[in-house]
Order: structure tokens, then sequence, then C-alpha cells
């Protein structure tokens, strides 16, 4: 029976149970995450979210201010799964990236340069964005939650190691070495320098940030 580890808790509904019952899932976060208070932003042209985390602790920080910027700001997220946390509010944004900070930096310019752009963030997120933009746009940070790592974490070995933020693969490889044997997955390609510049050589990148992209690069590893 193939073994798969992911690090995040899968809902009921995710892609990954497809797999069906020969696969055996090990679902975890291996981060924990706080929110943070903050005070109402300045006024902004649009808010670009890097993780669905931030669009949560974002809109939840808003509705305890009872602050609504007016008017509304466009809407921006780094790949499809942010996109995807934005429909319980009833929004929908209008730029998705693909997940590759570089190309969704060069993509996202001609649609905001010179433009106020409002950044809610984790305390530890890389700004893969903000930095790449640099003076094309006035970046606004907003840090509305902390992300650390959880300790002590205690995993089973897996054959498939599914990566879905840098902090999360940074705090598995500090706990546990790769194996030959296992095959590794990043949900993007933040994720994946992360891991190469941690000395993970062979790693597969998938093709979208959401679960679905996840399992369908998995499927293109096994014989299963």
């Amino acid at each position: 029976m193939p073994s798969l580890f992911i690090s995040r808790h899968l809902q009921p509904d995710s892609p990954f149970w497809s797999l069906g019952p020969h696969w055996q899932i090990c679902h975890q976060s291996l981060v924990a995450f706080t929110p943070l208070a903050f005070e109402p932003p300045p006024p902004h042209d649009w808010v670009f979210f890097y993780s669905k985390q931030a669009v949560d602790f974002y809109y939840q920080g808003l509705q305890r201010l009872s602050h609504h910027p007016q008017p509304s700001p466009k809407l921006a997220t780094l790949g499809l799964g942010t996109a995807q946390a934005l429909a319980k509010y009833g929004l929908s944004p209008q730029f998705i990236g693909d997940g590759n900070p570089a190309a969704v930096a060069a993509d996202f310019i001609p649609l905001s340069a010179g433009q106020r752009v409002l950044f809610p963030r984790a305390s530890q997120s890389r700004q893969s964005i903000a930095h790449l933009l640099g003076t094309q746009l006035e970046a606004l940070d907003l840090i509305v939650y902390h992300n650390t790592p959880i300790p002590h974490i205690n995993l089973p070995p897996c054959d498939y190691l599914v990566f879905t933020s840098p902090l999360n693969a940074q705090t598995y490889l500090s706990a546990y070495p790769i194996s030959p044997h296992q095959k590794i997955i990043a949900i993007g390609q933040t994720t994946a320098i992360t891991l190469s510049q941690s000395g993970v050589t062979k790693l597969s990148v998938a093709a979208q940030a959401t679960e679905a992209a996840l399992v369908e690069t998995i499927l293109t590893l096994t014989d299963l």
C-alpha cells in the first residue's frame, strides 16, 4: 500500500480522498497559525493574497474592525487555491496567478503599475511578489497572522511527501531526512525553491497551487 504525507489538514471533500482506500494518507499541517489584530489599512487599489490563510485572517480581522474599504479594491491571488478561498466571502478575484512568483509578478505589473497594493501576509512570509514588483507599484505591507513551526512532530515514514508551503517543508526537513525512495512534490515554485535550497535535488511541482493539481502530479509519479 503506497503511503503519502501532505502538510495540511484535508477536508472531507478533498481531491486526495479520490486516490482510494489503497492509499495510506497522513495529513497534518506542521505550522501553527495565530491571527493578529491590525489597524484599518490605508486606502488601496488592490489586495493581493499569497495564501488562503491570509484571506481568512484578513477578512476575519476586518469583520472585527467593522471596517470595509470604500470603494472596494480589486483582488488578486498568487494561485487558484487562494482564489477559491475568496468564494466563501462572496468574492471573486480580478487576477489569479499560476503560483509561480516570477510569472505572476510579470503578469500582474501591467494591471497594477503605479497603484497601491495591499499585501496581507504571515509574519514569516517570503513576500515573493512584493519583492519582485519592486518600485513599479506602492506595496502596503500588512501582517495578519503568525505562522510558526509545530515542535516535536511525530510522522510515519511515507513514500510520497507533499509540501504546501516553504515553512512546512523546512519544519519537516528539520525533523526528518529525505530517503532516496521518497517522491517529493511541491505545491508551487516558492516551496520548490525552499526544498532545493535545503538539498532536495529531485522533486516535482504541481501545475497549479491546488489539491487537484497535486493529486494529478502524484498520479504521474506512480504506476498504480
